[in-house]
């Protein structure tokens, strides 16, 4: 597994993996609805070309594909972090998040923020994460709980 800084180019993939990873490893936390919802977030071509422009935002490959990815903010938000369906539990999001916060330590950082699924939740709580709330985003008229969380840095 290599990682490399995300280009435009490497959107449709980036997008399919989003779409297929939340539909097919989320559905034990989320309804039907909620993850329709929450992936209509795909549409949103700017939203995810701004990502790869203003953010700190990384591809993990294995093969010429990509298995994974992950963002950081200039303020130490991590907006994404996904990891295909058919690679979990293989040590790619502990890859991914151990450079995101690498670089939130080189940007002088006090502290990583993120919106957890339910999903995710527990990955970070092994890293050091505490919940600090919980969201109830609406989204296309549905309810989609998750969890703010941090870790200091």
């Amino acid at each position: 597994m290599n990682l490399r800084l995300a280009i435009v180019a490497d959107l449709p993939e980036i997008h399919t993996l989003f779409v297929e990873t939340i539909r097919q490893v989320a559905n034990r936390d989320y309804k039907p609805a909620q993850i329709e919802a929450w992936t209509a977030g795909v549409h949103n071509q700017k939203r995810w070309e701004d990502a790869i422009h203003d953010q700190y935002f990384l591809v993990a490959t294995a093969e010429d594909a990509i298995v994974g990815f992950g963002s950081l903010d200039e303020g130490g938000y991590l907006d994404f972090l996904y990891v295909h369906k058919d690679h979990q539990r293989k040590g790619i999001a502990h890859a991914l998040y151990q450079r995101l916060e690498q670089e939130a330590i080189s940007k002088n950082c006090v502290q990583v923020t993120t919106n957890a699924s339910k999903t995710a939740c527990p990955f970070f709580l092994a890293r050091g994460f505490e919940v600090v709330k919980k969201n109830r985003n609406q989204i296309r008229g549905v309810e989609i709980i998750n969890y703010r969380m941090k870790k200091v840095l």
